[in-house]
């Protein structure tokens, strides 16, 4: 027996929203890890671990009932070499926040999980500097799902 891995629910949420919003449809990439050079691609989602807790499924053999947490981050270049207005940059924010959470509403169970529920706690925007060095508007939306461990 083993038990669910967040890394497996992750992949395929992360390969489900690329097939579904990726390649500038409106996201321009999605990444399953903290990717390190965004080389100024805008927008781009990334799908990331935050924490599970596990509760045992009964008695006997353990299984568990886990509940996973995930954070999308939502990434749109904010230098001043970008073309697009601050206006714009802000739209293609909302434009990928609106399509992930129609994905979340039309995608609530999967292979390795059920029970999505997408953002629980109110989003925020704000501007950062990159780990690779680059200005972006980030904003953070949660993620909740169940999945029991695989027989």
């Amino acid at each position: 027996m083993t038990v669910l891995n967040r890394k497996d629910v992750r992949g395929e949420i992360g390969t489900s929203l690329g097939i579904a919003i990726g390649s500038e449809n409106p996201a321009k990439a999605i990444y399953v890890y903290m990717h390190p050079q965004l080389e100024k691609q805008s927008p781009v989602v990334l799908v990331l671990g935050n924490g599970i807790q596990r509760t045992p499924a009964g008695l006997g053999v353990v299984r568990y009932d886990n509940l996973i947490a995930l954070e999308l981050h939502y990434l749109v270049y904010d230098g001043a070499d970008n073309p697009l207005e601050a206006d714009e940059r802000e739209d293609k924010l909302d434009d990928v926040e609106a399509a992930v959470a129609d994905w979340c509403r039309t995608h609530r169970d999967g292979t390795t999980y059920r029970n999505l529920i997408y953002t629980p706690v109110m989003t925020q925007a704000t501007r950062i500097k990159y780990i690779d060095g680059n200005p972006y508007l980030l904003e953070v939306a949660l993620i909740h799902v169940e999945g029991r461990d695989p027989s």
